[in-house]
């Protein structure tokens, strides 16, 4: 006779939490929106100085690294950061490529002219559109 073992469902921790499932699926419509991501430039008036990075939320961000908030990050030397340009993007890939697209660049009047001249944005949101393998 081959003994069977089954799981006892009154001791806890006999069937892992989560590997069971009872009914359908639910579909949360938070889930279902597309995410936003920016391309930002901040600017310290105090130190005289830039910061390119990406978000999901520019305002927030700003607020983060004018409170001190990223430990270690360059940011941390002044408390004094406007927003200085930003870009919608179509995918957190975009935004990643045209951050280091911009950080290469490392030119105070490239900086200017991306907020002056708003065709150079839209030519980076082409430019970095059809990256192979980029989620939208």
């Amino acid at each position: 006779m081959v003994e069977q073992r089954t799981e006892n469902p009154c001791v806890p921790g006999s069937i892992p939490g989560g590997t069971t499932f009872k009914g359908k699926a639910k579909v949360f419509p938070f889930l279902l929106l597309v995410m936003k991501y920016f391309v930002y430039i901040i600017y310290s008036d105090r130190i005289n100085d830039f910061y390119i990075g990406q978000s999901v939320d520019v305002q927030e961000r700003v607020k983060q690294h004018n409170s001190g908030f990223y430990h270690g990050a360059s940011t941390k030397k002044a408390d004094d950061w406007d927003l200085f340009w930003s870009l919608e993007c179509e995918s957190k890939k975009q935004a990643i490529l045209i951050e280091s697209h911009i950080k290469r660049m490392r030119n105070r009047n490239y900086y200017t002219n991306l907020k002056n001249y708003p065709e150079i944005s839209k030519k980076l949101l082409q430019r970095y559109n059809d990256v192979p393998g980029s989620p939208r």
